[in-house]
């Protein structure tokens, strides 16, 4: 398993503590709902209860939503917005000390600065980035139960990884239970399938269509350690099966984009010139990228880099919805110099347009990062966007990717206007008297933190 690069500073370490409303749950609880997902909800979706006060209550919480933009899948949430979302399961504790528990959720947190994805199979992918400018290197893949059984798979937990993971396991993993919790088991203890005789390789599309969530994982879903080469070339099979339905097979597009298969990317483009439906489409463009950059120093030079270069560029041409937009364009930025990307600015901007403010603030920045020439041209309306917006949640990126890149952009101009959003950002961000509205923004107080800590930076350099 791939682990990410730990951010320095307090990013992660310092998110907030909302005491609203919370008596009965902290930091390092693990609260769940029913899936809102007819007649599946059952299985549930999770959450993990953050904040700075590892000792004390909080109703903030972290989790990975199927919902959202298309690159800020891990999100922020009030514990009593999420109760009133579905059925409220309750909450569980006791894996490992508070302090343990912590470091799990400073690893969640981390995965918020790498373009979180969503996918629906129980592999994931954890995202990655250069730490001294906030660049990404690789999208991270997420479920609400994955992301946290890696937190604490990765923090060295005992009895993780699960062999078997699904939102109402994990969440019975915790063995303590709060005296919220509700009464009625048969909602979050249904019966555990423990055995399965099917085979794989030799399923019809219409007996995968109808197997339970639990039985798909045992025969399936299962870890990529453990696929033969039997079990890829099914994979394929039903990847390419459109009597599969759109759920089951963007799980097979999604494993097949985290293998180490030769012939991922042009298999991948043919799939998408063939298929008719656009969540299909979406998959396969998001499975190019998510496979380009686990094997990007391979891909380097080679056959599938000149196919990757031609089909972002055709899809740029064509213009994408919001869904797919931004992996087309993260995509162009990787295969194209900043000559190439200015000659064709009318076609990003084009699609900026469809993007949401979060997945463009990631991409400028990228931009910015990539040339001097591009940060001319992008900078600047990154700052423009944020005074327009005046968001929480933009903010606490963007102070938080400033902290690790600012000394590395060529402009001063760039650094100049950094410092000055910080100095207007004073008013909203300093003191102990704020709207109610800023107080109901669960972003809100994990902004101040981002600030804080780029303001002392900035006042530590320019102190001298």
């Amino acid at each position: 398993m791939k682990k990410i690069t730990v951010l320095t500073g307090s990013i992660a370490l310092t998110l907030a503590s909302y005491t609203l409303h919370a008596r009965h749950v902290a930091v390092g609880d693990i609260v769940a709902r029913d899936l809102l997902i007819d007649h599946f909800g059952w299985l549930g979706h999770v959450g993990m209860v953050t904040g700075s006060n590892i000792e004390g209550s909080s109703s903030l919480i972290i989790e990975a939503m199927r919902d959202g933009p298309p690159s800020q899948k891990i999100v922020f949430n009030n514990i009593d917005i999420f109760k009133h979302q579905s059925p409220y399961w309750g909450s569980r504790y006791g894996i490992g000390t508070k302090q343990s528990a912590y470091n799990a959720l400073i690893e969640m947190n981390h995965q918020r600065w790498w373009c979180p994805g969503y996918t629906p199979m129980s592999i994931f992918k954890v995202g990655s980035g250069n730490i001294k400018t906030g660049q990404v290197f690789e999208c991270g893949e997420w479920r609400c139960d994955t992301m946290i059984e890696w937190g604490f798979t990765a923090t060295g937990h005992p009895g993780f990884p699960l062999t078997l993971i699904l939102p109402k396991f994990l969440f019975n993993k915790f063995p303590l239970i709060n005296h919220e919790l509700l009464e009625n088991k048969d909602i979050v203890q249904p019966p555990l399938l423990n055995h399965t005789d099917k085979v794989f390789s030799e399923l019809s599309a219409e007996e995968l269509n109808n197997m339970p969530l639990e039985e798909f994982e045992m025969v399936a879903d299962i870890p990529l350690n453990q696929e033969t080469p039997t079990h890829i070339v099914s994979e394929w099979k039903y990847a390419n099966n459109p009597k599969v339905n759109e759920v089951k097979r963007s799980v097979f597009i999604d494993r097949l984009s985290m293998t180490h298969e030769q012939d991922v990317i042009p298999r991948f483009i043919k799939m998408y010139g063939e298929a008719d439906s656009d969540e299909i489409k979406r998959r396969l463009i998001q499975g190019t990228m998510v496979y380009y950059q686990s094997h990007r120093k391979q891909i380097k030079g080679t056959h599938d880099a000149e196919l990757l270069r031609a089909f972002y560029k055709k899809l740029l041409i064509e213009g994408m919805p919001s869904e797919t937009s931004q992996n087309v364009v993260r995509g162009f930025i990787f295969f194209y110099s900043t000559d190439e990307i200015i000659e064709n600015k009318a076609l990003v901007d084009n699609q900026f347009e469809t993007m949401d403010h979060f997945s463009l603030l990631s991409l400028k920045w990228e931009l910015s990062h990539k040339s001097q020439k591009l940060e001319t041209l992008y900078f600047p309306s990154i700052i423009e966007m944020l005074r327009k917006d005046n968001s929480s949640n933009l903010n606490e990126m963007f102070f938080g990717l400033s902290k690790m890149g600012w000394r590395h952009f060529r402009n001063k101009e760039s650094v100049d206007l950094i410092r000055n959003y910080v100095k207007d950002s004073a008013v909203k961000y300093e003191g102990e008297k704020h709207s109610v509205a800023d107080m109901n923004d669960p972003y809100f107080t994990p902004a101040i933190y981002t600030y804080n800590d780029l303001k002392n930076d900035l006042d530590k350099e320019f102190s001298k």
